[in-house]
Parts: C-alpha cells; sequence; structure tokens
C-alpha cells in the first residue's frame, strides 16, 4: 500500500444550492449559483450523475468547488449512478437485495463472475442465451414436467448415464446408428423389431430360443 501525504490546510468552505447548466465533461460541470457561475467537479461521495437542469449542492472552498449531492430532479428522469475506476459495494453481517418493480439488468463487456456457497433461482419462465456452454460439475439432479429441446448438432462423452423412464417415444426421420462393445436388450412381455427390409447378420452364431418359434 502506498502512503500519499495530502498536503491540508484550513480553508473556509460554503455551501449553495445551484443549477447544472452545462456538463463539461471529465466529472467537469458547469452550475449557476446566486453569485454566479462556477466550474466545478464531483465529490467521489456523489455517485448520482448530475445532468444538465439538476439542482445540486455545491461545496466551494478557495481555489475548488465540488457538486456533494444532486437535490431535485424532473420527475420521470432516468437517475444514473456513476463512478470513475473500480467500484465495491461490501455489506458485512447482512443481507444485500436489489428490488425492481419493472426489471433488472446486469450488463459488462467483459466477465461477469458469480460467487456463492448456493444459487437459488425461481422464476415462472426462463429463457437463456448462450453462443457456448460448458459445464463442469460432480452431480446434476433436475425435475422438470416438460422439456422440449431443439440442437444443431450435440455430441456427449459420458462416462456413465442411467436413466429411468415410464413411457420413452423417440422418433428419427433418417439414420439411427448404435454402436457397442455388448448390447443386450430386455422385456418383461414383448420385443418387436419391424422393418420393410430386416437383416440380422452375425461372424460367429445366430441363436434363436424359445419354447415356441414360428417362421413365416
Amino acid at each position: 500500500m502506498n502512503n500519499v501525504a495530502v498536503a491540508l490546510k484550513d480553508a473556509p468552505v460554503s455551501l449553495h444550492e445551484a443549477l447544472v447548466t452545462r456538463i463539461e465533461g471529465a466529472g467537469r460541470y458547469e452550475v449557476q449559483t446566486a453569485a454566479g457561475a462556477v466550474l466545478c467537479g464531483r465529490a467521489v461521495s456523489c455517485l448520482v450523475e448530475p445532468m444538465v437542469g439538476d439542482t445540486v449542492l455545491v461545496a466551494r472552498g478557495d481555489a475548488r468547488a465540488f457538486v456533494t449531492a444532486v437535490l431535485l430532479r424532473e420527475a420521470g428522469v432516468e437517475t444514473t449512478l456513476a463512478h470513475q475506476g473500480d467500484l465495491k459495494v461490501e455489506v458485512k453481517q447482512g443481507r444485500f437485495t436489489v428490488v425492481a418493480d419493472e426489471g433488472v439488468e446486469l450488463v459488462t463487456g467483459s466477465t461477469l463472475a458469480l460467487l456463492a456457497a448456493k444459487v437459488s433461482l425461481q422464476s415462472p419462465e426462463a429463457q437463456v442465451w448462450v453462443e457456448r456452454l460448458a459445464h463442469v460439475g460432480q452431480e446434476l439432479h433436475a425435475e422438470v414436467a416438460r422439456v422440449r429441446e431443439r440442437f444443431g448438432v450435440l455430441d456427449q462423452t459420458i462416462e456413465r448415464w442411467s436413466q429411468r423412464a415410464k413411457r420413452v417415444y423417440r422418433t428419427v426421420e433418417e439414420l439411427e446408428r448404435l454402436k457397442a462393445e455388448q448390447i443386450d436388450y430386455e422385456a418383461a412381455h414383448t420385443v418387436r423389431v419391424h422393418g420393410e427390409n430386416t437383416v440380422m447378420t452375425a461372424d460367429a452364431l445366430v441363436r434363436v430360443d424359445g419354447e415356441q418359434i414360428h417362421l413365416g
């Protein structure tokens, strides 16, 4: 940590109610006070960005003047909390809540990181658009009443895959191919294989076993 020595001196400071008349840029504003026009900066503690037409409180010393607060603004005009540089909000021994009646947006041109011991999301409807998604985890548990998926290309690499379902319906319009070292199908009642042409071949042995065998 750098220790910066700042020369401070006792100087009279006056407070003025002023009207913002022009924004100079780079945190500089021209305001109109009862004593005339003043060019001033924005205090670090004043997070509300002043706009033209705002009534503000100005602290004025011998050589510098700062907007310390925005007092009045026309109704219905958007308010922006602005800060130049990194900004950190820290709450100790408490909760931090953001409430908005008409929506909450998080926008960044870089990385959005979310770190938490537990994440809970509750919404009647959710939409997610992701160009590329990577998920790494030990366990995934989902309870869904209905799922509809549409993929252009889906590639999966799974060590073990287990499914339990009451009814499964699958439709493949063109080709379905299964390649495995061993395949075991078992049904409690009926197994039916049907096609316009059905071919069954084996390199070594083909065995058909049953109490009754009907051909033709």
